[in-house]
Parts: C-alpha cells; structure tokens; sequence
C-alpha cells in the first residue's frame, strides 16, 4: 500500500483503483478469460490508477509504491491468491502488462511531447 508519505495525488488514486477493483469482484471470480479480465482490469482499474500520473513528480519511492499497488491489483485480477505466488517478472509475461512506472514514464514523454 502507499504509506501517508505519499503525495495526496497517488494516495487517493490508489484507494480510487481499489475501490474500483471490489466493486468488481465478481467479475474477477467468474469464468471469463484471463484476457477478458486484462481487458476489464485495463479500461476499469489501470485508468483509475494511473489517471493524471503523467504530470506526478516520480520519486524513486513513489515509484516502487505505485509499481507495487499495480501488480497488487493485477495479481487480484488474475485470480493469483495466497498461497500460490508468482514472480513480478512472471506476472507481467503471463499477462503482458508493462509495469505502472513504464505507463507513466510513455505518458509523461507523450505530454512532454505535446508540449513542445
């Protein structure tokens, strides 16, 4: 979780994608594919998570905090639960989901972009 640390931003788009992700929860327990449930987690949580993060300030520890909250919810999505456990890297080869800091870096250079 993100710690009070954090800048207000981060926090509250955090509790947003959770709140987001139970709201969900039967979707996530159902029978639909995994792809469907990427699908679902990247309109429905990862929009929510990410949402105005291309103009956050990304400290190192924001960063780790915001990476950790995005498998946390992927992990969730995917139905990978205590006590079966899989790495971060294979996480994102079975889902193929680039890491939270990796969308921010893209959309910060695509604003960065735009504003030039």
């Amino acid at each position: 979780m993100l710690s009070l640390k954090a800048p207000p931003a981060s926090r509250s788009t955090c509790q947003l994608a959770w709140c987001a992700m139970n709201k969900l929860t039967v979707a996530w327990k159902s029978g639909i594919s995994e792809k469907a449930k990427l699908k679902l987690f990247s309109a429905c949580i990862e929009s929510v998570l990410l949402y105005s993060g291309a103009s956050w300030t990304l400290t190192d520890t924001l960063e780790k905090q915001i990476d950790t909250a995005h498998r946390a919810l992927l992990r969730v999505a995917i139905g990978v639960r205590y006590p079966n456990r899989i790495s971060s890297d294979q996480l994102h080869r079975r889902t193929h989901v680039s890491s939270a800091s990796d969308q921010l870096r893209r959309s910060r250079m695509t604003l960065f972009g735009h504003a030039l």
